[in-house]
């Protein structure tokens, strides 16, 4: 089912950004590959001498990242490029790309337990940035007014925000508290958390894996900034048990 579905020009569609699943290759079990997503074109204006006036050239710009997947045990490996490419975004247009007909997959990290958000932010001492991706609820909002009013009055369908403080923003304002509210628990969009421990020790939660973001490091290439074929392997290998990696598991569900 894997490299039936994860193949060169896969794609989905995630708050209006399409994810597409570049070259694949097959080496022995693992399946290797790079998954990104192209930006709106940008037109640039530069000056040419010949013209001696300035001209406009456009550009697709876009953001990849390696991954490989364990087609045995499977765990998925990839390489987290963040703020452009993290660990929620690409495991979950994975699983998307997977769920089709009567199997519906989910991803969960083998380097952290799961724990809920109110868990996280017992555990940090301040949160100081939180990242929203919001979608409109299907019927209606639930004890969300002020969020509600913003997303209705702009007459929105989908909405990114960020609140960054220094400080540590307060999780117990209306605002905030109902659109945690609304992408954690009734689950119409995703938040992205920043906090630090009263060690000064930077700490990051996903919604969207129920957990925090824990990575390993691993070497790139100077030239590319990607992580080589090799590592990925590694990772997403049987007996490595300190993997940067997320597990895909699948459940049949009833389609009629």
């Amino acid at each position: 089912m894997i490299t039936s579905r994860i193949v060169p020009g896969a794609r989905i569609e995630r708050y209006r950004r399409t994810w597409i699943v570049g070259y694949t290759e097959l080496h022995g079990h693992v399946l290797h590959g790079r998954i990104g997503y192209e930006r709106n074109p940008s037109v640039f204006e530069f000056y040419d001498e010949e013209e001696r006036d300035f001209i406009g050239v456009t550009f697709r710009l876009g953001n990849v990242t390696p991954f490989a997947i364990n087609t045995t045990n499977l765990v998925l490996a990839f390489q987290a490029r963040p703020p452009e490419i993290v660990i929620g975004s690409v495991s979950n247009a994975i699983a998307m790309m997977l769920s089709e007909g009567d199997s519906r997959w989910h991803v969960e990290s083998l380097l952290a337990s799961r724990m809920s958000l109110r868990e996280w932010t017992q555990s940090v001492d301040r949160v100081t940035r939180i990242r929203f991706n919001i979608r409109q609820p299907n019927p209606h909002y639930q004890d969300a007014p002020d969020l509600e009013a913003l997303i209705e009055q702009a007459r929105a369908e989908v909405g990114r925000l960020e609140l960054q403080a220094a400080g540590g923003l307060d999780l117990a304002s209306p605002f905030v508290e109902q659109t945690l509210r609304h992408v954690d628990e009734h689950k119409y969009g995703e938040a992205r958390l920043t906090g630090t421990t009263s060690s000064g020790t930077e700490s990051i939660y996903s919604t969207e894996i129920a957990t925090v973001e824990t990575v390993v490091e691993a070497p790139a290439d100077p030239a590319t900034g990607e992580v080589g074929q090799a590592s990925l392997a590694d990772a997403v290998a049987s007996e490595n048990e300190d993997a940067s990696a997320v597990a895909i598991q699948t459940e049949n569900v009833d389609t009629e």
